[in-house]
């Protein structure tokens, strides 16, 4: 069992009691379902990257829906889920999304803001789409105003409507509702309101 701590978290975050996991190692193992509700959403596209693909859990399942995925990460995992993440492979070296339509990940939970605010202006000029999924709570605060709020290229969220399991065997019951966040390859027009839909069982097309 993890150790009991004092509490942490950011202002806007709701702390926890217990020691985050080395290197943030919180992999999305519930891609099984968290991808295909994002799939059945919003439009995907390949080529897709994932940068932060930790053990593969993403760029399994994108696989499996027919994608053409490459997953990065700035550490190697000895029990990857698939066989060509490349490693050492740090995020804000990132210079150009030639060539991929999406990227699609889970980023490193107290690097999230930072990255976005990397990524985002390489992919409004390189024409890519981008999901983070992140606490539902995460776009309410005004230290996001910059990366959301005053964003014309952020689309929307896509709330889940069950809440994520991040370790097994599990601690305790998951604490925090997600969302994927969503900024389109193009800018709102000023009329266009950003979207908030609800995750509904897979039943869509995707494009690959």
């Amino acid at each position: 069992m993890r150790a009991w701590a004092k509490p942490q978290g950011h202002a806007d975050i709701a702390p926890s009691r217990f020691e985050r996991l080395e290197r943030d190692g919180y992999f999305t193992i519930d891609a099984g379902w968290i991808i295909p509700a994002l799939c059945c959403a919003v439009q995907v596209e390949g080529p897709i990257l994932e940068p932060c693909a930790g053990r593969g859990h993403m760029v399994r399942e994108l696989r499996a829906l027919g994608f053409v995925v490459r997953g990065t990460d700035l550490f190697a995992y000895a029990d990857s889920l698939v066989p060509d993440i490349k490693s050492g492979a740090d995020v804000f070296n990132l210079k150009s999304l030639a060539g991929y339509r999406f990227i699609a990940t889970n980023l490193p939970y107290r690097e999230q803001a930072a990255i976005l605010a990397h990524l985002l202006p390489i992919t409004a000029r390189d024409e890519v789409n981008v999901a983070v999924l992140a606490r539902s709570e995460w776009s309410s605060a005004a230290a996001r105003r910059a990366l959301i709020h005053q964003n014309v290229r952020f689309a929307g969220e896509v709330r889940l409507t069950k809440r994520p399991e991040w370790v097994r065997p599990a601690i305790a019951s998951p604490r925090h509702w997600f969302s994927w966040f969503v900024w389109s390859s193009e800018p709102r027009a000023p009329t266009q309101d950003t979207f908030l839909r609800f995750a509904r069982p897979a039943t869509g097309s995707h494009t690959r």
